[in-house]
């Protein structure tokens, strides 16, 4: 870290929810789709055009990375 690398997680990880959380917050709609079809995921046209974008990053977000899922994997 001191050479001004990164950890791995942040590189692996926290990086690409960050650059997700921006591109749905700046509504920059050819990054969204570029990320969403990278990532193999089917969001509902209702959510894509919500006017609150919590809502398309939740949606995004939900079949990603489920909660649920990772939670029960680990029991």
């Amino acid at each position: 870290q001191s050479k001004g690398k990164k950890p791995l997680f942040v590189q692996l990880v926290l990086d690409n929810i960050w650059s997700l959380y921006e591109a749905v917050m700046k509504r920059d709609k050819e990054k969204i789709e570029k990320i969403v079809t990278s990532l193999g995921l089917k969001i509902g046209a209702r959510e894509s055009r919500h006017a609150d974008p919590k809502v398309q990053l939740n949606a995004i977000c939900s079949q990603w990375l489920p909660i649920s899922d990772a939670v029960l994997c680990i029991l």
